[in-house]
C-alpha cells in the first residue's frame, strides 16, 4: 500500500535515566481521525517514581495498562469500552500527572504496487557504484542490519545465508505484534523485499547482489560480514501501530542492531516513537527511514525525526520519482522505482517506491559500519550525505546536500581500508597487583600487542606482543597506582592504530556500582561505574536512607531488567562476591523474583526481593564464596515472571584480603605550603591523599597517589583559599 515519510527538524527530547520526559500537550488532531489504533492511546510519565502511581491511575479510571514500553518512560492504555481516543487524551494532557499523552497512531508500509511487465533488470547497485565499492571493501567485524518490517523470509535462498541465527541455527529476530523471539516470518511480503535490496548474498550464483558487501578478492564476503536481524512490526497488509515500532525499535538495539531500516511512516507525530528514535541514535544505532509516497513535501514520521536518515526515491535515469516525497529535510536520495528484489516462497519481485529506496541506504550504512567498526553514527551519516551525486529533481527544491547515495565516494570518505583497526571493547580490571586486560577479537586481525603508561596518554612502554588471544594479564604492579593500557592489531598489511586508552589501579576489591557514576563510598570503598555488562536497564531515585548498610549511596540507582549479564574482569583465584540489593518501588510479594547465576551456577533461587528485604529502601546482602578461573567471573540475572529482577552492587573481594585501616591523626600547618602529617597504618603500601575546597567536597579522584611516608607538602596550593584534605590507605588487599 501507499504511504509517504516526511521530515522536520524538531527539538531532541531530554532522556533521564533512559526515560522520557516532556511536558506540555499534544492535541489530537481531529482530522486525521481513524488513522489511529480506536480504543488504545499512549501515556508518557513525568518521572520514574511517578509510574506506579500513574498505573494505578490509569487502571482506575481508563483501562488496561501494559508496561512493556517502559524503557521509554511510555505505558500502553487499552481504553474501557465507550471512551473515546479523543476524550482520553484530551482528559490525561489537562489533568497535569502524566507528560504527556497521544493516540496509538497507525503506520504503513512505504511501497507503491508495481506493474507485472516492469523490468526485472537490477540497475540500483551499479547506479549507486557498489561494484566500485566492493573491489576495495576490507570489512573490520560483523555488523547487524534489522529490518523492521512485515518480517523476512529468513528461508529465502538470497537470504537464508545472510541471517542472524542463534547457537542452535535457528533465525534470531522479533515479533512486536505477538511480543515473541524467533524468525519473525513474513506474510506480505514489503520487508523481505527490502532485506534483498540491502543485504541479498552476493556472488554466490543465485538472484541477485545486495547493497550490504562483497569483495571479489575477499573469500566468503558475500555472506560472511552483514546479518539480517528481522524485527516484525507491520501485519500481513502492511499495517501496524507505534506501539509495536517502538517496541521492534527497542529489541533491535538491545540485541546488538547498529543500522535499523523502516521502510514504514505515517503523517502524525508520535512522542513515542521519537523517544525510541532517540534512544536509538543515543545508544549508537543509526536508522533509515523511507521518505513516502506523497509526492508533496508534507512531513512524514519517524523519517522526519532529528537523527534520522530519510532517503527519497529516483529512477534509473536518475530523475526524482513522481511519487516520491522533497524538501529541505529529506536527507539524501536512492534508487526506488522498478527495483527488483526477493520476495515470498522464494521468488522475485519488482516494486516501486521510498521503501525501495530505503533499504538501498540502509545496505551502505551496514557497508561502511562494517568496514570501520570505530565509526559512529554522525561519522557514517555524513560520509553518506556529503559524497552524494547530482540528480533530476523534476523543477523540484531538493534542498542542501540532498544529492543520490554514492556508496563508492561515501567508502572513500569513511576510511578503515589497510591495517587492521583499532580493537574495540577494551576493558581493564584490576585484581591484586595484576590487572587483566580483554578486548573483541576482530576477523581481520592476526595478533595483538598490548602497552602500558603510568600517564593518561603515554607514553607507553610495549609489555607484549604477538598474542594471538584478546586477552593479557599484566603482572608484578604496584597497589595503589593508576596504569593506562592500549591494544593494537597486527596482520600482514602492518600494525593498526592504538584502541582507546583503558585505565585500572590494582587493588584486590572489584566493586561495581550497578548503574551509577563512579564515587568514593562512605565506608571508604570506591564502587567503579557500571562498565560489565550486557542487557537490561539503568533507573536512578533521589538520595534516600537504605536501613541494612552504612553505605546508602550505592542503592541510588540499579541495574535492572528480566535479563541482564555481568562479566567482571578479575585475576584468576579465590574471592568472596557480595551482592547488594534494595527494594525501592515497594513491589508487592511475590511479584519481583529472579535467580542469581556464577559460573552458571545457581546460587541465589527464586529471591522474592520484596520479602527478603521485609521493606522498601531496606538493603538485601548476600555474600558466597567463587573461583576465578578465565580472567572474568560471569554473572547472569534473570526474573521469574514478567516483573525485573534488580541489582544495586557487586564487590568482588580476594579470599583473606582486605584493605588496610585507614590513616589516622590527620594534622596539617600552613605558611607558604600545606604540610600534612598522619599516623602509619599497618599494611599500608602507600597512601593517596584527596583535596577539596570545601568540607565533604574532596571528590572521588585522588589529589595525590602513591606517597609512600606518612607525611606530604602540599604546594600547589592558592594563598588565601581554605584547604580540606582526607587520606588513605593502600595495600596489598586495596584502598582503605
Amino acid at each position: 500500500m501507499t504511504s509517504i515519510v516526511r521530515f522536520v527538524r524538531l527539538c531532541v527530547l531530554a532522556l533521564f535515566c533512559s526515560f522520557f520526559l516532556i511536558f506540555g500537550q499534544h492535541p489530537l488532531r481531529a482530522d486525521r481521525a481513524g488513522q489511529y489504533v480506536d480504543g488504545e492511546i499512549l501515556v508518557g510519565i513525568k518521572s520514574v517514581n511517578d509510574g506506579p502511581a500513574v498505573k494505578q491511575r490509569l487502571l482506575a479510571f481508563f483501562g488496561d495498562v501494559s508496561d512493556h514500553l517502559s524503557q521509554l518512560g511510555v505505558l500502553h492504555v487499552r481504553l474501557r469500552p465507550r471512551l473515546s481516543v479523543a476524550n482520553a487524551v484530551s482528559q490525561l494532557n489537562r489533568s497535569g500527572i502524566v507528560a504527556f499523552a497521544e493516540p496509538n497512531y497507525v503506520r504503513t508500509a512505504c511501497v507503491n504496487p508495481n506493474d507485472p511487465k516492469f523490468s526485472t533488470d537490477q540497475y540500483g547497485p551499479q547506479k549507486i557504484k557498489a561494484p566500485l565499492a566492493w573491489e576495495t571493501w576490507q570489512p573490520t567485524g560483523t555488523t547487524i542490519l534489522a529490518i523492521v518490517d512485515t518480517g523476512v523470509s529468513g528461508s529465502h535462498p538470497d537470504l537464508t545465508n545472510k541471517m542472524l541465527k542463534n547457537p542452535d541455527n535457528s533465525i534470531n529476530g522479533y515479533n512486536a505484534l505477538t511480543g515473541v523471539d524467533g524468525p519473525a516470518t513474513d506474510d506480505n511480503g514489503h520487508g523481505t523485499h527490502c532485506a534483498g535490496i540491502a543485504a541479498a548474498e552476493t556472488n554466490n550464483g543465485t538472484g541477485i547482489a545486495g547493497i550490504a558487501g562483497w569483495n571479489p578478492s575477499l573469500a566468503g564476503s558475500g555472506s560472511g560480514y552483514i546479518r539480517i536481524m528481522p524485527v516484525k512490526v507491520l501485519n500481513s497488509s502492511g499495517s501496524g501501530d507505534d506501539a509495536g515500532v517502538a517496541d521492534g525499535i527497542n529489541h533491535a538495539v538491545s540485541k546488538g542492531a547498529k543500522i535499523i531500516s523502516m521502510s514504514l511512516g505515517g503523517p502524525d507525530p508520535s512522542l513515542t516513537l521519537q523517544t525510541a528514535v532517540a534512544n536509538a541514535w543515543n545508544a549508537g544505532v543509526l536508522v533509515v527511514c523511507a521518505a513516502g509516497n506523497t509526492g508533496t513535501s508534507a512531513l512524514f514520521y519517524p523519517a522526519s525525526y532529528d537523527h534520522v536518515i530519510s532517503v527519497a526515491a529516483t529512477d534509473s535515469t536518475d530523475t526524482m520519482a513522481g511519487f516520491s516525497t522533497y524538501g529541505s529535510w529529506v536527507t539524501l536520495a536512492a534508487p526506488g522505482v522498478n527495483v527488483y528484489s526477493t520476495y515470498l516462497n522464494g521468488s522475485y519481485a519488482t516494486l516501486s517506491g521510498t521503501s525501495m529506496a530505503c533499504p538501498h541506504v540502509a545496505g551502505c550504512a551496514a557497508f561502511l559500519k562494517a568496514q570501520n567498526q570505530q565509526a559512529t553514527n554522525a561519522q557514517i551519516s555524513n560520509a553518506l550525505t556529503s559524497t552524494t551525486d547530482p540528480y533530476n529533481s523534476i523543477g523540484r527544491n531538493p534542498g542542501s546536500a540532498n544529492g543520490r547515495v554514492n556508496l563508492a565516494a561515501a567508502s572513500a570518505a569513511i576510511g578503515g581500508h589497510g591495517a587492521p583497526p583499532a580493537p574495540a571493547g577494551v576493558t581493564a580490571g584490576a585484581g591484586n597487583t595484576a590487572i587483566a586486560v580483554s578486548w573483541n577479537t576482530d576477523p581481520v586481525a592476526a595478533t595483538y600487542n598490548v602497552k602500558r603508561a603510568t600517564l593518561s596518554g603515554g607514553p607507553y612502554q610495549t609489555v607484549v606482543t604477538s598474542l594471538t588471544s584478546n586477552t593479557y594479564t599484566d603482572t608484578g604492579l604496584a597497589n595503589g597506582t593508576a596504569y593506562y593500557y592500549v591494544v593494537s592489531a597486527t596482520n600482514a598489511n602492518g600494525t593498526g592504530p592504538d584502541s582507546q586508552e583503558v585505565s585500572a589501579t590494582p587493588n584486590a576489591i572489584v566493586a561495581i556500582n550497578c548503574g551509577g557514576p563512579q564515587y568514593n563510598a562512605s565506608t571508604g570503598r570506591l564502587f567503579i561505574a557500571d562498565t560489565f555488562y550486557t542487557g537490561g536497564g539503568l533507573l536512578t531515585y533521589a538520595a534516600r536512607p537504605i536501613a541494612g548498610t552504612n553505605d546508602p549511596t550505592l542503592f541510588y540507582t540499579i541495574h535492572y531488567g528480566t535479563h541482564f549479564t555481568y562479566n567482571l574482569p578479575a585475576v584468576n583465584g579465590t574471592y568472596n562476591v557480595t551482592f547488594y540489593f534494595a527494594e525501592v518501588n515497594n513491589a508487592p510479594v511475590g511479584l519481583r523474583n529472579f535467580n542469581v547465576k556464577v559460573n552458571g551456577v545457581v546460587k541465589i533461587a527464586n529471591l522474592d526481593i520484596t520479602q527478603a528485604a521485609g521493606g522498601v529502601n531496606t538493603a538485601v546482602i548476600r555474600t558466597f564464596p567463587v573461583t576465578v578461573s578465565n580472567g572474568a567471573l560471569p554473572i547472569a540475572i534473570d526474573s521469574n515472571n514478567a516483573n525485573n529482577a534488580v541489582i544495586q552492587g557487586i564487590e568482588l573481594v580476594p579470599t583473606g584480603s582486605s584493605p588496610p585501616s585507614p590513616p589516622t591523626n590527620l594534622n596539617s600547618t600552613g605558611g607558604a605550603q600545606i604540610n600534612l602529617t598522619w599516623t602509619a597504618s599497618t599494611g599500608a603500601t602507600s597512601y593517596n591523599l584527596y583535596r577539596g575546597t570545601s568540607s565533604g567536597s574532596e571528590g572521588a579522584a585522588a589529589y595525590k597517589t602513591n606517597i609512600t611516608q606518612a607525611s606530604y607538602s602540599d604546594t600547589g596550593g592558592t594563598a588565601g583559599t581554605t584547604y580540606f584534605y582526607k587520606a588513605t590507605a593502600v595495600g596489598a588487599g586495596g584502598e582503605s
